[in-house]
């Protein structure tokens, strides 16, 4: 029985590693994304979330006066290197799947999802 069972264990195994070799070429080679790209977004974004912080505080500053900016711009820019923070590990945990070329979070620092230029619409008068 343990020769038996052993040769079973190895038509098996042989036989799932042929389906997942038969689902990897199913995959077009357009959908293959480089991941190393995605990672390397993930992993910046998540670098660079804590400058956004200092950022939010002079552009508040700036544009409107220093007390708004020493008030108002750390919570924006917590808001703001949260959001970049979060898509970098969905960046990063998304890398390996094919499709997922697309950056999640493609803002220069400064900037946010919410904005129609270059502020935010917290420092708008």
């Amino acid at each position: 029985m343990r020769i038996g069972s052993r040769i079973r264990s190895e038509v098996l195994r042989m036989a799932l590693g042929l389906v997942l070799v038969g689902l990897l070429a199913a995959i077009p080679a357009s959908a293959y994304a480089n991941p190393l790209e995605s990672l390397g977004r993930g992993v910046l974004n998540i670098i660079k979330a804590p400058a956004e912080i200092p950022i939010a505080v002079v552009n508040g500053s700036k544009d409107v006066n220093p007390f708004y900016g020493i008030f108002v711009g750390p919570f924006a820019g917590v808001a703001r290197g949260a959001t970049r923070a979060i898509a970098g590990v969905v960046e990063i945990v998304a890398a390996p799947i094919p499709g997922t070329d697309e950056p999640m979070y493609d803002y220069p620092l400064g900037t946010s999802v919410f904005e129609e230029d270059s502020r935010s619409l917290v420092f708008r008068y």
